[in-house]
């Protein structure tokens, strides 16, 4: 059960919105408020409806054209409501109503409505009020959408920053992110807005966070064919075709590791030729580990079946199967390990084989999800090598796209994994 704000009379009549979630703008500007009203004696921005800790709801205009009126008096300061209440903006009636659920809102058409917004400033408008002048009166929304959460700077004048870095326009929001504004510091942990002493500034949408990493697959597939990106994929093509320079590309990998980790949808560039080669190698090191035993263990058993005299077709897949179940299952930890290794900087910590289990199993469903896109992509690539004349091309280039696309999806769910492990 909850508290919502429901149109009663007017053009939007039916129209409702939770409490829960934080602070509730009433208006016509879609950028700005999260409960949009069209009727046109509604100001862009109109009201602000708040619930306080104690649960006490209030109402308080914010410097409308026709004012906000409480029980047909207007109001010129905060007002505390009830259910009871009538309250009337421009031509709209409103009011308060308990209830466990409410409908998803729709608008003409039946398309859903305009997607949640939190919005971060110096004016009373804002959902977070931060009442310092080097905080722009619009300074920065999040938004949730349908694929997942993401962060804008509205050009503020001293800017925002996400996990230590300046953003620049809209960036993915990732789960357990420190959004910076000056020196307020605040923790998305993927659905509530928390300070840095664990107070919850807002609850933000749920609908997104069961769906928001399967759904970036199709965001991770388009990363290259960025115009932007096209040299640095053809760099990373011309390289890969090198043997010993190839440890370069897997460098690159490390960095593609990274910005998964930071939720970032973009590739790196290439350039710590240095740090790259080292990470490459360490990269391909802790893969080459990862095989060997397995691998071992398939040539030996292989080795024995062949050299019985009662050797059998048969018996000779009945000897393989350990050693490729071992194959496979070293396959399935090796895109975990590679993120432990990166997060820590630490050979050692790839090969924490009961860590990696656990991080699997706190994102199994996307994470199995991605390692069947993997071997789909690898079966589309084998049959793309058997074209003539240009199969060993395709292959090149459907390698390393497999490569940018692994990184980011495998480094983004590393992430994710942590914060589901104690």
């Amino acid at each position: 059960m909850s508290w919502y704000i429901e149109v009663r009379e007017g053009f939007d009549q039916g129209k409702k919105i939770t409490l829960n979630n934080g602070p509730v703008v009433i208006g016509r500007d879609q950028s700005r408020c999260n409960l949009i009203l069209s009727d046109e004696n509604i100001s862009r921005v109109h009201a602000r409806v708040t619930m306080d800790i104690a649960g006490s709801i209030v109402i308080e205009d914010l410097g409308s054209t026709h004012g906000t009126h409480v029980n047909r008096q207007q109001i010129h300061e905060p007002r505390v409501i009830t259910a009871e209440d009538s309250l009337v903006l421009g031509g709209c009636s409103i009011g308060l109503v308990w209830e466990s659920s409410v409908e998803t809102e729709r608008t003409e058409g039946g398309q859903n409505p305009p997607l949640d917004v939190f919005l971060i400033g110096r004016d009373p408008s804002n959902q977070l009020v931060i009442d310092d002048p080097k905080v722009s009166r619009s300074h920065a929304r999040i938004e949730c959408r349908p694929e997942g959460y993401y962060l804008t700077d509205s050009n503020s004048t001293y800017g925002t920053s996400l996990n230590g870095k300046k953003i620049s326009g809209t960036v993915l929001l990732p789960m357990a992110s420190w959004i910076s504004i000056e020196k307020y510091h605040y923790y998305f942990d993927g659905e509530k807005l928390m300070t840095e002493k664990g107070e919850t500034v807002a609850v933000l949408n749920p609908r997104v966070r069961s769906s928001s990493e399967m759904l970036m697959f199709s965001e991770i597939m388009a990363i290259p064919f960025k115009a932007t990106d096209v040299l640095k994929w053809g760099i990373g093509c011309l390289l890969s075709m090198i043997p010993i320079i190839s440890f370069f590309v897997s460098g690159y990998r490390y960095k593609l590791y990274q910005n998964g980790m930071k939720g970032s949808l973009e590739m790196p560039e290439w350039n710590d030729w240095k740090n790259l080669f080292v990470t490459g190698f360490f990269f391909s090191l802790i893969k080459f580990l990862y095989f060997l035993p397995p691998t071992l263990l398939l040539l030996a058993m292989t080795y024995i079946a062949a050299s019985r005299v009662d050797f059998t077709t048969t018996r000779f897949i009945i000897a393989i199967i350990p050693g490729s179940l071992a194959c496979l299952g070293m396959g399935l930890m090796l895109p975990m390990g590679w993120g432990r290794y990166v997060d820590s900087g630490k050979l050692g910590d790839a090969f924490r084989f009961t860590e990696i289990i656990n991080g699997i199993r706190a994102v199994s469903t996307h994470y199995l999800r991605g390692v069947a896109v993997v071997i789909g992509m690898l079966i589309i690539m084998g049959m793309l090598s058997w074209i003539p004349y240009f199969g060993a091309v395709l292959l090149v280039v459907s390698s390393f796209f497999l490569m940018v696309f692994s990184g980011i999806l495998f480094g983004n769910l590393y992430r994710l994994s942590q914060q589901y492990l104690p």
